[in-house]
């Protein structure tokens, strides 16, 4: 069965390719709020992609220490999801 959508934690649709799940999450506020604008940044300091903050990353993954920030793909697929195109990218909180 398919679900039709996901909400994160700051109670709005998770969207692909625009919506990040930090930790901390949102729902702290510290360091990052529900809406903070993100800009992912390409390897030639150009401002790439304008995210937005709506989840919080679980903190049990692998790799979901405090600072870390993860993406929702547009993509449906089940495997195989590959990183942005022309990575690598850094992101910069410009709240």
């Amino acid at each position: 069965m398919k679900v039709s959508s996901i909400t994160g934690q700051c109670g709005t649709t998770l969207v692909g390719g625009d919506s990040v799940a930090t930790n901390p999450g949102p729902y702290y506020s510290n360091p990052y709020a529900c809406g903070d604008n993100l800009e992912l940044v390409n390897g030639s300091n150009q401002n790439s992609y304008l995210k937005h903050v709506e989840d919080q990353c679980a903190n049990t993954a692998q790799g979901c220490a405090d600072g870390h920030m993860d993406d929702y793909s547009a993509t449906q697929q089940c495997s195989g999801v590959t990183d942005l195109p022309g990575s690598p990218y850094w992101t910069v909180d410009d709240q």
